[in-house]
């Protein structure tokens, strides 16, 4: 009888941590500034949000876990990578520009999700992990 009792007590703590194993988020990016519609000034300071993901410096190199680098670009060109959700792109030409951020691992290969999960490198169905946002660059009097 004791013998039955303790193979019940472990079934039910097996159950019990699988109940409750976690699931790693997935890495997401947002522009903070400028915001959608915002008219800037040629240099403009920029803030990005970005969750469940951990900057590296970008003259190390490895593989694990979601950490990587911020490629920024305007109007498809690229501006630069960052290793901080902030920085300052400069000498953006007068008119309408998007900028656009993407996630990167170390490696140099584009953070994919789907459904809120990371995916692997040849995973069908996932999306990079990006964010945009419009903005016109305007010059104003005495600039």
């Amino acid at each position: 009888m004791f013998l039955f009792f303790l193979a019940a007590c472990e079934a039910v703590s097996d159950t019990a941590d699988t109940d409750t194993a976690e699931v790693a988020e997935a890495p997401a990016v947002d522009w903070l500034a400028p915001a959608e519609g915002a008219d800037v000034l040629p240099e403009v300071d920029c803030s990005l949000v970005v969750t469940d993901f951990t900057f590296v410096d970008l003259a190390k190199h490895g593989e694990g876990e979601a950490s990587g680098f911020l490629r920024v670009r305007v109007d498809d060109v690229d501006a630069g990578d960052f290793d901080s959700t902030t920085f300052t792109l400069s000498a953006l030409a007068t008119g309408a520009h998007t900028l656009s951020a993407q996630l990167y691992y170390e490696d140099g290969d584009a953070v994919q999700v789907a459904d809120g999960l990371l995916c692997d490198e040849d995973a069908e169905g996932c999306a990079p992990v990006t964010a945009s946002v419009a903005v016109t660059v305007v010059v104003t009097a005495g600039g």
